[in-house]
């Protein structure tokens, strides 16, 4: 064997072209097969985001919801205690008074 053997062109080699063929084919299957998967991932993944956007605004309005009703409960408890406050001023002038009045 001589060095001319070892450089022979293989392009004129007819030998190969069905193996290449079928490579290309599976290569090409491969590719859609990914490509495919790659769909029905990005597919579920908007699904999922979808959901999670709606659970989200779900809480969002539940937690609106609930800081409202906390602040109306705290604006009660603000004013009963504010009315307590005035009141108990009222008996520690009363008490004043009559302290005033029994010496």
């Amino acid at each position: 064997m001589g060095s001319d053997d070892l450089t022979k062109n293989l392009t004129d080699d007819k030998t190969t072209q069905p193996t290449m063929q079928a490579l290309l084919e599976r290569i090409n299957q491969i590719g859609e097969l990914v490509t495919r998967r790659m769909d029905e991932l990005e597919e579920s993944h908007k699904a999922g985001l979808a959901e999670l956007s709606a659970k989200v605004d779900e809480l969002r309005r539940e937690m609106d919801q609930g800081f409202r009703r906390l602040e109306r409960i705290i604006g009660l408890l603000n004013n009963d205690f504010l009315r307590i406050r005035g009141d108990h001023e009222d008996l520690l002038s009363r008490v004043e008074l009559l302290e005033t009045k029994a010496s």
